[in-house]
């Protein structure tokens, strides 16, 4: 993104702070009218990293489907490493002003943009942090490699822990995974939140397909708990007959 473009994303702000915070009830534009106010570049920007969606959208005036229009959405919204550090703020104001309003925040994928938890904040490797989000549903933290010869990079036992803390003060949440990072074996029942058991939320490590046992602290193979559910159907199948 050029520099002009990085300088213009007050504008998203004021448009996104105007429709989140009541001042407009405004949340579906025009696809070239955004494209006039932002410019081309910083529009593509903006519908990558998921702020904006494009979608067909009924005109009701004329009872026509109308063009692609660009919808003002929380869903699927990344923040990469590589992504500046004006593009990062803008993402994280955004996404504030969409908790603050109840707004659902579907996913938020921190896509080698995360470096640690700290009092109860995510801070960035930009140096940024983003904080509490109460309508955070899902969430998937992809770790960088570490060091010269691209290591995964190893979670401790108290790190998981304070994203535990962190993914648990949103009321919807609902699903969290690691993906190109090492965890720990097991987990002690001290750091998995009593929450966490009784909303049933699941904790995923991709790159091994395990799901976490929340009872038991131990990571658990997918494909032997979906074997295990098709044995089950197969036996009630078998006692109906």
């Amino acid at each position: 993104m050029s520099e002009a473009h990085e300088n213009d994303h007050s504008l998203l702000d004021e448009v996104a702070f105007e429709a989140l915070s009541g001042y407009s009830k405004k949340i579906v534009w025009k696809k070239e009218q955004l494209r006039n106010l932002f410019g081309e570049e910083f529009y593509n920007q903006y519908i990558r990293v998921g702020i904006l969606v494009e979608d067909d959208v009924l005109d009701c005036d004329d009872g026509r489907v109308a063009e692609f229009h660009a919808q003002y959405i929380v869903e699927n919204v990344e923040i990469h490493q590589n992504d500046s550090r004006l593009l990062q703020r803008s993402t994280l104001q955004i996404l504030e002003f969409a908790s603050k309003k109840e707004i659902p925040i579907n996913c938020l994928n921190l896509n080698k943009s995360f470096k640690e938890c700290e009092e109860s904040n995510i801070v960035l490797h930009s140096g940024l942090t983003l904080t509490y989000l109460s309508t955070l549903e899902n969430m998937q933290i992809d770790m960088e490699k570490d060091g010269e010869r691209q290591e995964p990079k190893s979670l401790s036992e108290e790190e998981i822990k304070a994203i535990f803390k962190y993914v648990i003060r949103s009321r919807t949440f609902k699903k969290l995974s690691f993906e190109g990072c090492l965890l720990p074996i097991t987990l002690s029942s001290d750091s998995i939140p009593a929450d966490m058991q009784s909303r049933d939320i699941k904790v995923f490590w991709n790159d091994y397909g395990y799901s976490l046992n929340l009872q038991s602290g131990v990571w658990e193979s997918l494909k032997e708990q979906h074997a295990q559910i098709a044995v089950s159907i197969h036996m009630v199948t078998f006692d109906d007959d």
